[in-house]
């Protein structure tokens, strides 16, 4: 199987109040950090709702199909531009991801799946971390055609399953609020 990666940044990032992506952490955007711990891949998508957010970096703008529907539709768009068979899928605003857990997520892909996402220690699903095979595109546009935009509502129309257990749950933590970003800043 070949895998792709795919960062979602088509957020609005209401509740932070300014671009998640250009918040600077550890001397580099959040975006510039995402893209080096994806680096692995040979194809990395970046689904934006300001195409100027992939200017000066290595990544395929992955256009929506589906305006204003929110992270499925970057998934739809970028699984319908890739060339490989399944993408990884991560949102733009974990700035403690590391390079170990997209590679753990294509590893532990099985080719019978749909989806693989990623569970916490509590059993809580990340659906936006994890991976889809192109198999998911119908379904996915199923969906979207309906006006359901949850990706956890699509994940019974799919063969999938979860990977828990395995990394700690502060890489899951994400960025949405100012108080976000300074309990960050606290913790380094």
């Amino acid at each position: 199987m070949t895998f792709g990666a795919v960062i979602l940044a088509g957020g609005h990032s209401r509740r932070m109040g300014q671009c998640k992506v250009k918040l600077v952490i550890g001397g580099e955007t959040l975006l510039a950090r995402t893209v080096r711990q994806l680096a692995d891949f040979p194809e990395l998508w970046l689904s934006a709702n300001d195409p100027g957010l992939a200017e000066g970096l290595p990544v395929l703008l992955a256009a929506d199909r589906y305006p204003d529907a929110g992270p499925l539709a970057g998934i739809e768009a970028a699984l319908s531009a890739t060339d490989t068979d399944a993408l990884v899928c991560f949102p733009c605003d974990l700035p403690n991801l590391t390079a170990e857990l997209p590679r753990l997520l294509a590893e532990r892909f099985s080719p019978e799946l749909d989806a693989l996402v990623l569970a916490d220690s509590t059993g809580r699903l990340h659906p936006l971390c994890g991976v889809y095979h192109r198999r998911a595109l119908a379904a996915i546009r199923r969906q979207l055609e309906q006006g359901q935009r949850r990706v956890l509502d699509l994940l019974p129309h799919l063969r999938w399953a979860s990977l828990s257990g395995e990394i700690p749950d502060r890489v899951l933590y994400n960025l949405n609020t100012p108080e976000d970003l300074l309990r960050l800043q606290a913790s380094k």
